[in-house]
This record gives C-alpha cells, structure tokens and sequence, in this order.
C-alpha cells in the first residue's frame, strides 16, 4: 500500500512539474474550439509584480554612475521604478534616455507607458503611436489595444458615464465575416492580443476600475461567442470585481453560461488560479541584474593629505609655548 501511495504521489509531482496538456474548450453553440483554433486558454492575470526583483533591480544603481551605464539597463530600470512606484522619476530617466536615442522603439513604448501613468494621456498616445509607427509587430502586434484604452479613458475625462454605452476595444463578437476571412484565426489573434496586453496592465488597475470591467465585458463575449464558454464566465467574475456597482450586471451574463457549461460537461477553472489573490505574483526568472560598478574615488592629492597633519603640528607648538609661559609665571 505504502508503495503504491509513493507512486501516486511521484506521478502527482511528474504532472505538476513537466506535463502540458491540452484542454478542451466550447463555444456558446456547444462546438469545441481547442484543437481547430489553435487557443490556449485564457492566462493567470497576477494583480501584482515581482516587486523584491525590482527592488535588487534598483539596488544595483548608483547615481554617479549612469553615463557608464547600457541605455537599455537604464530603459529596464525606468520600468521598475515605476512598477516600485516611482513614476515621476521613471518618466524623467525616460526622457533623458530619449534625448540620446530618439528612435529607440522600447524607450518610445515605455514613454508612452510612463505618460499614461502620470495622467498625461495626449502624450500617451503620441508616443504610442510614434512607437507603433516604428514596430508595429512588437508585443505581438497588440497595441492597437493600448491605443484603444488610451482614447477610451479620454472619454471618460470628459464624460464619466461615456463607458457604459460605448465599446471600448472595437470587438463585435456578432460581426460576419467574409468568406475568405478565417474567422477563428482572427478572433484568436484579437483575444490574445487583448490577454497580452491585460498581463502587464492589471497590477497597475486597482479596482474598483469600470473601465477595466468594461474591457473585461468586452473580452468574455468575444470568448463566449467564438472560443470558450469557461473562460467567458472568468472573465466575468474579473469584471465583477472591478465593478462593484454592477453597471455591467456580470451575475446575468454569468448565470446565462453556467446551464451551458453543464451540458457541455465542461468545468468553471478556479477562479484564483485564473486572478490570484493580490500577494500572489509571477516571479522574474531567467533574468540576470546588471552589473554597475561603483566608481573609485579619486586619491587625495599630497596637499590634502599634509595639511592636517601640519595644523596638527602647530597647534602642538602652540600648547607647548603655553605651557613653557605658565612654568615660567608659577616660578616667580
């Protein structure tokens, strides 16, 4: 018996360790998407970083030391001072960095990321753009999603309400698609996107946030209609907890699902392991901190060195004269 628990529990940890597996997902209609689409399932979104590796990060600075320092070192830092909190100065490290390489496409995207964490969202958007303009295949071709967010939290500045009747990403989950358009392929491409996008962005939304429901919203109908009916109802109850006033009215939209999801046999994943708690977060592996070396200090000229040690000695002249003065009163 004891080795057959052995045993169990050895295959247990081979699973949890090396196994990839392939799971099944269905559409509203009840078809299964998986293998034909190529989707993945939807991914962990973790509400915090790795904040103890940007924190040695950081600590291997000195600020003497930046003009000997790789541009993109000092690009990598800018993103983790602002993941630590510090996003003036992330935003002024930035904007060094962009005086020297101007049409460096990393230090343009963080610029924009910088903007829009500091509330300025027209150069938010500029520097997007022009980031755009220079890759537009890079983050996989996913940031016509920040350049959606963007113009949508511009509206939002000028009409709070504006969200609860637009659509924030341009997704139409009932939008025919022409013959020669693999509907599949772009609903994947689209959604990933929109996932790709999402992993970096929600450690830095707290909720409440209706615009991230909203764009949640928008996610789970794209799922629901064409890839999963699972990830669909996940995506709701992440919706729900950005929304607490259930302007969106996820309990209905995930009620409509459940009766679907047990016909189709297909299990809800956990919801913490789709949005773990807040303590929770993806630790940054196979990354190496760089090395910045101190500077030495320069040795003290000869000068500085001898000159205490001869005021040292006068002072001591000095006291001996004085005293020599005092034998000689005490005398007479």
């Amino acid at each position: 018996m004891k080795t057959i628990f052995a045993m169990l529990a050895f295959l247990v940890l081979s699973l949890q360790s090396f196994a990839c597996f392939n799971e099944y997902h269905v559409n509203d209609k009840g078809e299964e998407t998986a293998e034909e689409s190529g989707y993945e399932g939807i991914p962990v979104f973790y509400r915090s970083f790795d904040l103890g590796f940007s924190q040695r990060f950081l600590d291997a600075f000195y600020k003497d030391d930046v003009d000997s320092v790789d541009y993109k070192d000092l690009s990598d830092l800018g993103v983790h001072l602002a993941r630590l909190g510090h996003r003036k100065q992330a935003l002024k490290l930035m904007l060094w960095l962009n005086q020297g390489h101007p049409n460096e496409y990393n230090i343009i995207a963080n610029l924009g990321t910088l903007y829009e964490l500091n509330g300025n969202l027209d150069s938010a958007s500029y520097f997007i753009g022009k980031a755009l303009e220079l890759n537009k295949d890079s983050h996989h071709g996913s940031e016509w999603v920040h350049l959606a967010i963007l113009k949508a939290k511009k509206e939002i500045t000028n009409d709070p309400e504006w969200v609860k009747s637009h659509n924030v990403l341009g997704l139409d989950p009932k939008r025919k698609l022409k013959k020669e358009e693999n509907a599949l392929d772009l609903v994947r491409d689209s959604v990933g996107h929109v996932f790709y996008q999402l992993e970096e962005r929600i450690p830095y939304t707290p909720e409440p946030n209706i615009l991230m429901a909203k764009i949640m919203v928008e996610l789970g109908a794209m799922l629901e209609k064409h890839l999963s009916i699972g990830d669909a109802v996940s995506a709701y109850r992440i919706a729900e907890v950005y929304d607490p006033e259930k302007a969106f009215d996820e309990e209905k939209l995930i009620n409509n699902l459940l009766p679907k999801l047990k016909k189709s046999k297909v299990e809800e994943s956990p919801f913490e392991g789709i949005f773990p708690p807040k303590n929770e977060f993806r630790k940054i592996e196979g990354r190496t901190i760089p090395f910045v070396e101190r500077k030495k200090a320069a040795p003290p000229r000869t000068s500085a060195v001898i000159l205490p040690w001869i005021l040292v000695g006068f002072a001591l002249v000095l006291l001996v004269y004085g005293i020599m003065g005092l034998v000689r009163v005490f005398r007479n």
